[in-house]
Formats: structure tokens, C-alpha cells, sequence
């Protein structure tokens, strides 16, 4: 666990130092934003009591609040809020897994296609902007 903090740290500070020299700052957010989704993907895996499960919806509502935060600082345009058709589909598997009493797991690779497609509708509604 500590060599994976290691290269989280590493990474962060790469794309924090990039973004600062490049001048794209506001690119960070979606970096949050998706990283967050993959965090709670992961943590998929240690959903045996409520902390983790809080910090699985905690992980959750972050992404899904960074990339609305996002959207709205660029220009307007409806393709760019895309992803919210994914969001009826968290909150769907965030319900089943605070019911799901032993077996949470069963939901990793539901959410890990979630975040994935979250991820793919996010990337085509910036690029529909630009054509």
C-alpha cells in the first residue's frame, strides 16, 4: 500500500508541475475528477464496513462533481454535460452497495464499466464542442 501512495504522490506532483509550466491549470480538474472515479473503483474491492463504503460515495460524488465543475467554467454547451447520463447509474450502484450487506464486491466490475463509460461520454461531449 505504501509503494502505491509513493506513485500517487509521484504522479500528482508530475501532472501539477506539467500543468503549471503549460499553463493548463483547468486540466487538473478532470484529472481529479476521473482519478477519483478509478480511486473508488479500486475500493470496490474493501467494502466490508460503512468507513470504507462512506469513502467509496465520498470518492464517488467527487468525481462526479469535479468534471460538473468543469463543465460549467468552459463554454457553454449541452454536449459537454454528456456524462450526466451516468450519474442515475452511480447513484444506482451506490444504493446497491450500501444494501448490499456481505458481498459489495459483486459490484466492482459494474463500477469499473461505470466509471469507463462515464469517462468515454465525458471525452466525446468536450470533442463534439470542437467540431
Amino acid at each position: 500500500i505504501a509503494t502505491v501512495l509513493v506513485i500517487i504522490i509521484i504522479f500528482v506532483l508530475l501532472a501539477i508541475l506539467t500543468a503549471k509550466k503549460a499553463g493548463i491549470k483547468m486540466l487538473l480538474i478532470p484529472v481529479v475528477s476521473i482519478g477519483s472515479l478509478c480511486l473508488a473503483a479500486v475500493n470496490c474491492d474493501y467494502l466490508s464496513d460503512s468507513r470504507t463504503r462512506f469513502f467509496h460515495t465520498l470518492w464517488t460524488c467527487v468525481g462526479i462533481a469535479a468534471m460538473t465543475l468543469y463543465a460549467c467554467m468552459r463554454i457553454f454547451d449541452p454536449a459537454h454535460f454528456l456524462y450526466l447520463v451516468m450519474v442515475p447509474v452511480f447513484v444506482w450502484l451506490l444504493v446497491k452497495v450500501w444494501r448490499a450487506g456481505d458481498t459489495p464486491e459483486r459490484y466492482e466490475i459494474h463500477f469499473s464499466l461505470s466509471v469507463l463509460a462515464f469517462a468515454i461520454l465525458s471525452g466525446i461531449g468536450f470533442l463534439v464542442y470542437l467540431i
